[in-house]
């Protein structure tokens, strides 16, 4: 997982129904991707990082031409930050 996505991606905001996701271009590429920003869990209000860690590892071994792959991820201390295929 990197450190930050503010060097590699340009990011314009998209609300999405079950949380932010955010429409971003990765700067060198030009690609366009989605950011799926999780809120991380302080009492109860959001995920554990576990469950995000969770849900990160099994995208990693899921490859199939029907599901959207995982690009990327950032830990952005308050949010985990998952950068989508679209």
């Amino acid at each position: 997982m990197a450190d930050s996505n503010e060097n590699l991606y340009v990011v314009s905001r998209i609300r999405g129904k079950f949380g932010v996701v955010k429409k971003v271009t990765e700067r060198s590429s030009k690609r366009v991707f989605a950011a799926k920003y999780i809120r991380l869990s302080s009492s109860g209000s959001g995920s554990s990082r576990e469950d995000i860690m969770r849900e990160i590892n099994i995208m990693n071994k899921l490859h199939h031409k029907r599901l959207v792959g995982l690009v990327d991820a950032f830990d952005m201390s308050r949010n985990i930050v998952m950068i989508i295929e679209l």
